[in-house]
């Protein structure tokens, strides 16, 4: 699998991904989706102190978070990414 794609815009995706949803088919369809773009989506996990576990352990370039308007907790976890010492994390 390549660790890297040409965006649609000529640009270089990130490398790596983490998915962070608390719906397993959301995260299995997010999968597919970003892997047929050629996009290594290096782990998924659900919110809260999994994906800042998770974050921690695989260093991802990028997390794509999913953030519900009823809840803080997808907010609250890409504020907690966001803060993260390594690169890549949260960006």
């Amino acid at each position: 699998m390549r660790t890297s794609a040409a965006s649609p815009g000529g640009g270089a995706w990130p490398a790596t991904i983490l998915i962070i949803d608390d719906h397993e088919i959301a995260r299995a369809a997010c999968r597919a989706l970003l892997q047929t773009e050629g996009i290594d989506v290096i782990g998924e996990t659900t919110a809260g102190d999994h994906a800042i576990a998770a974050a921690n352990a695989l260093r991802p370039d990028m997390a794509l978070v999913d953030v519900t308007p009823e809840t803080d907790t997808g907010f609250d976890t890409a504020r907690l990414l966001g803060a993260l010492p390594h690169p890549g994390a949260g960006r």
